[in-house]
């Protein structure tokens, strides 16, 4: 008994010492371990680092590879700037001019593509005052009314003016309708020709009838007939032509750029020019006799004639642009154009 219980501390003290020498080991291996995994975490991030190293360094090359086509496209701009050069700026100067030139309209209005077609309208519609176009309508009546004082005639054998007046406005009517339909099949050239030769004709054998109708002893007796025939011919001859293609000149001759302010320009003078005129014509019928008046009808519409013949271009056929084109040349009569031009144009059309 007492043998064991002397061993028994020492058994134990050994199992405290051993149970101590383990948990020491223990701790030391944890550490080992501890440091391991920090190791190679350490190990891990550096691969990273290296990857991204490699990353930065492949981005790098993508940089450099577009600065190379920076440069490249800086050299592509130099060289188009050398390519421009004083040949760019002169065409950069000449659209600036061309654009602050077309801005000023008193600029443009005197540029020889603007003024000649201006011109020519603008001569076309006065010239159609003259001719007795608007005239005849407005003093239908007293023109009539007139004949028959010059005849000295009264009562049945007498021309009713209003019926005159009235038959007059119903053949204007027509013969607009079929000016109208002719424009599509027939040029505006020839229209005007045939209906300014026409009309001066009419005008002419109205104004010699009335002279020698008036001036001889023994008056025809079928004369009212014969005035008011001849009279309704001129005004079917001049509605077929000259009372409508002054307003179709307008918007087929005068170019885009100027149509509409210059449009207004012509037909303001137009009005004005036709109101002189109306308020002019009492007196001068009175100083020229009703023979008188269809004479100058008939001397001006020959005149009016003659002009289109020379200077009225023939747009029938032809688009803007190429009537634009044509009054770019250095011609200013039609007839003497440059014909091998007008009719490879026509051809192509």
């Amino acid at each position: 008994m007492n043998l064991q219980n002397k061993t028994a501390p020492a058994v134990v003290c050994r199992a405290a010492q051993n149970a101590k020498r383990e948990l020491r080991e223990l701790i030391t291996r944890l550490r080992a371990e501890d440091e391991t995994v920090q190791l190679e975490s350490v190990c891990g991030s550096q691969k990273n680092i290296g990857g991204s190293q490699k990353n930065i360094g492949g981005s790098q090359k993508n940089i450099g590879g577009s600065q190379k086509n920076i440069g490249g496209s800086q050299k592509n701009i130099g060289g188009s700037q050398k390519n421009i050069g004083l040949g760019g700026s002169q065409k950069i100067l000449s659209s600036i001019k061309n654009t602050l030139s077309a801005s000023r309209p008193c600029n443009a209005y005197c540029q020889q593509e603007y003024l000649k077609p201006l011109m020519i309208v603008a001569t076309f519609m006065l010239l159609q005052i003259i001719c007795g176009t608007y005239l005849v309508i407005f003093y239908a009546v007293s023109l009539i009314a007139r004949a028959d004082e010059e005849r000295e005639v009264t009562g049945n054998e007498a021309i009713n003016p209003f019926l005159i007046a009235v038959l007059t406005a119903v053949v204007r009517f027509v013969f607009v309708c079929i000016a109208s339909t002719l424009l599509f099949w027939v040029g505006r050239r020839p229209l005007a020709i045939v209906s300014g030769v026409a009309t001066s004709i009419a005008a002419l054998a109205l104004g010699t009838f009335l002279y020698h109708n008036g001036a001889s002893e023994e008056p025809s007796p079928h004369a009212s007939w014969i005035i008011a025939g001849l009279l309704l011919c001129y005004v079917a001859a001049n509605t077929l032509g000259f009372f409508v293609l002054p307003g179709v000149a307008v918007g087929e001759l005068l170019p885009v750029k100027i149509r509409g302010a210059a449009g207004g320009y012509v037909f303001a003078v137009f009005n004005l020019a036709l109101f002189g005129m109306t308020k002019v014509f009492p007196s001068f019928a009175d100083s020229l006799g009703g023979h008188g008046v269809f004479w100058f009808f008939g001397l001006s519409t020959l005149l009016c004639t003659v002009f289109v013949y020379l200077f009225v271009p023939e747009s029938k056929g032809r688009t803007l642009q190429e009537v634009e084109d044509y009054f770019k040349e250095k011609n200013i009569m039609w007839i003497s154009r440059n014909r091998e031009k007008s009719s490879v144009e026509s051809n192509r059309i």
